[in-house]
């Protein structure tokens, strides 16, 4: 019976141990905007676009750019050039628009986040008839800013001001 105890004893020990977190530095999450100020140019000749037989519009490869104002609260505005790879699709009977957008955001010319947007839409994305967006990005911290990470949401009402959080080590 006390052989039991034991071994039970050790083996919630042993649960416990592993279920403690890691003792590292907690990391520090401050609220933040990005805004889209433009889109400063576009590549057509990258896109691929189809339509099937049923209407709905399959888009690759759309390549564009501009700027983006970044700040956290309290903190200073940093110019961001935002650079972005889009695929999706569209189908004009829903009106709906679901699109993935691989992301690069640099600073002075050099590739600090990288990650992606996931956007789901009312309208069609290259037409510019979007009524209403909801989107979300994740970013990875490159280079410098390794472990840090950015989230931001955009829906209708904010565009087009992303809100979020800048989490740092």
């Amino acid at each position: 019976m006390n052989r039991k105890l034991v071994v039970l004893a050790v083996a919630l020990l042993a649960m416990a141990m592993l279920a403690t977190p890691v003792f590292a530095k907690s990391p520090n999450k401050f609220p933040a905007t990005a805004v889209i100020t433009g889109i400063s140019g576009a590549d057509p000749t990258t896109i691929s676009y189809r339509v099937t037989d049923d209407g709905v519009i399959h888009l690759e490869n759309f390549e564009f750019w501009g700027p983006i104002v970044l700040s956290v609260d309290g903190g200073p505005i940093i110019n961001v050039a935002w650079y972005d790879i889009c695929s999706g699709s569209y189908s004009p009977g829903g009106n709906r628009g679901i699109y993935r957008f691989d992301e690069v955001w640099t600073i002075d010319g050099e590739a600090v986040f990288v990650g992606t947007d996931h956007l789901v839409c009312e309208g069609e994305l290259l037409t510019e008839t979007i009524t209403s967006m909801h989107s979300h990005i994740v970013l990875h911290g490159v280079g410098d800013y390794a472990g840090q990470v950015l989230e931001f949401w955009m829906k209708p009402e904010n565009y087009p001001v992303f809100v979020g959080t800048w989490l740092k080590p």
